[in-house]
C-alpha cells in the first residue's frame, strides 16, 4: 500500500533524478548537438518517424499530467492545469499535424524523452495538486500566467515562421534547401522558438512557486541553450557574411 512517505520519497527521486538529467544534457549538448534535425546523423540506434516519434513522447507529458493531477475545487490548480494541458496537447498533436514535415529521429531520443517527461509529468502533476487554493489572490501568480501566455505565444508564431520557410524547402534533388528565419524575434535571436520556450517555463515556475517548477524551468535552459547556441553556429557557418550580425543566439541582446 503506498504511504504518504512513501510518495514523498518517488517525487524527491523524480526531482532528482530530473536535476541530474538536465546537467547531463547540459554537458553533452554543449559538446555535441542533439542528433535530430539539422543535426541529424547515424549511430544513436534505430531510425523513427519524425511526426510518429514526437507525437508518442509529447502526449505522454500531457497523458501522465492528466493522470496524476487532482485538481478537486481548486481553482488555482485548475488554472495551472489548463496550461499544462493546453502547452502539451498543442506541442503533442497540434504541432505534429502543422508541421510540414519533420526529419526522422532515433528509438534514443525518444525513449529519453518520454522516460524525462513521464517524472517531469509526476512531480508537476503532484506540485499543481498542492498549490495553496489562495495562490489566485497574490500577483505573483498572474505574473507567472501572463510571462507564461508570452512564452507560448512567441513559441507557437515561431514555430510557424519555421514551418513556412520548410513548405518550400526541398529541392529537385530531394535535398532540403535552408533559408534564413526573417520577422518577429527572429530579427533578435537565431532559435525565437527556444526562446519562447524558455520564456514559458520560466512563467511557470512563478505561477507555480515550488520546486517542481523551479526544476522544469531550469532544464528546460540546460536543453535549450545549448541546441540554441548550435543552431546560431549552423546558420552562421552555413551563410556566412549573408548571415545577420547582430542576431544572437537565444537571447536577445545577451546571448
Amino acid at each position: 500500500m503506498e504511504t504518504p512517505s512513501s510518495r514523498t520519497s518517488v517525487f524527491d527521486g523524480a526531482i532528482l533524478f530530473i536535476w541530474a538529467y538536465g546537467l547531463a544534457a547540459f554537458a553533452i549538448l554543449m559538446l555535441i548537438p542533439a542528433p535530430y534535425g539539422k543535426f541529424h546523423r547515424t549511430g544513436f540506434g534505430t531510425r523513427i518517424d519524425g511526426k510518429t516519434g514526437w507525437l508518442v513522447m509529447e502526449s505522454v507529458a500531457w497523458i501522465v499530467f492528466a493522470l496524476c493531477a487532482t485538481t478537486r475545487s481548486n481553482p488555482a490548480s485548475q488554472c495551472l492545469w489548463l496550461l499544462w494541458m493546453t502547452h502539451y496537447i498543442h506541442r503533442s498533436i497540434v504541432y505534429t499535424l502543422a508541421a510540414p514535415s519533420m526529419s526522422p529521429t532515433t528509438a534514443v531520443n525518444v525513449v529519453a524523452a518520454i522516460i524525462f517527461n513521464t517524472a517531469n509529468a509526476f512531480v508537476n502533476a503532484a506540485a499543481v495538486t498542492a498549490i495553496p487554493s489562495n495562490s489566485l489572490e497574490t500577483v505573483r501568480f498572474w505574473i507567472g500566467v501572463a510571462v507564461f501566455a508570452c512564452g507560448m505565444g512567441i513559441n507557437v508564431v515561431s514555430d510557424r515562421t519555421l514551418f513556412s520557410l520548410r513548405k518550400g524547402a526541398s529541392t529537385n534533388d530531394g535535398r532540403k534547401r535552408y533559408s534564413i528565419p526573417r520577422g518577429f524575434l527572429f530579427e533578435y535571436v537565431s532559435a525565437a522558438n527556444y526562446f519562447g520556450e524558455i520564456v514559458e517555463w520560466i512563467g511557470w515556475a512563478i505561477a507555480c512557486n515550488n520546486i517542481a517548477g523551479l526544476s522544469f524551468a531550469l532544464f528546460t535552459m540546460a536543453n535549450l541553450v545549448p541546441r540554441a547556441l548550435s543552431t546560431h553556429k549552423w546558420y552562421r557557418e552555413r551563410f556566412g557574411n549573408v548571415y545577420p550580425s547582430n542576431r544572437k543566439a537565444v537571447i536577445p541582446f545577451l546571448l
